[in-house]
């Protein structure tokens, strides 16, 4: 059996190469490419708000509500199906310097309290038009002690579109009009209530 740089040829009768291999150069470069193309995380608008330095989970629910009516002997009618809003759960973490850990924390708190919505990034899927509805984190000593950890859930908001009628075709199905300022009349004592005790 011939001997390749001192490596014996495989059964296969192919030698070993002992040169670092081209391919897996290739094949690495691919995925940092892939990972860097869609960074994971909480946008708005475009820009990234919340930085963390990975997100750990990714939990997405979604339910469906089948509204029924009871009927005559205990029986039971289903009549319509109604999707509820979907909840997203990120699980986040957060290491560096004290500064980096408190921006982090500032911006969560910043997203939770807005009423503004946020979308949800990952490379499957995108979640629009979410609000935080909890949060909370935690440092584990066993996880060292400048990473924190931050469960951070998210609620779709629907945003519904009302159509109003200017031009009706009776005048009594447009809505009021305020067309001024309406004065106050304070009630004269004759059309006040009577207080008195009979």
């Amino acid at each position: 059996m011939a001997a390749t740089n001192g490596v014996p040829t495989l059964l296969g009768g192919q030698p070993v190469s002992t040169a670092p291999s081209a391919l897996l150069t290739q094949d690495a470069q691919t995925v940092m490419a892939a990972s860097a193309a869609t960074v994971w995380g909480v946008y708005q608008d475009g820009a990234l708000i919340v930085k963390p330095d990975s997100i750990i989970a990714v939990e997405y629910k979604r339910e469906w509500k089948i509204a029924d009516y009871p009927q005559e002997e205990g029986g039971f009618e289903s009549y319509d199906k109604v999707t509820v809003p979907f909840d997203v759960r990120l699980t986040m973490t957060k290491g560096g310097s004290k500064e980096a850990r408190q921006k982090f924390l500032e911006s969560i708190d910043t997203v939770a309290a807005s009423l503004d919505t946020y979308d949800i990034v990952t490379p499957d899927v995108t979640y629009l038009s979410c609000n935080a509805s909890h949060i909370n984190y935690k440092r584990i000593a066993t996880s060292g002690v400048n990473l924190i950890t931050v469960e951070m859930w998210l609620v779709e908001i629907r945003v519904t579109v009302t159509v109003e009628f200017s031009n009706t075709n009776k005048p009594s199905g447009a809505n009021p009009i305020s067309t001024g300022p309406v004065q106050t009349i304070t009630p004269s004592a004759a059309e006040t209530p009577s207080t008195a005790i009979l």
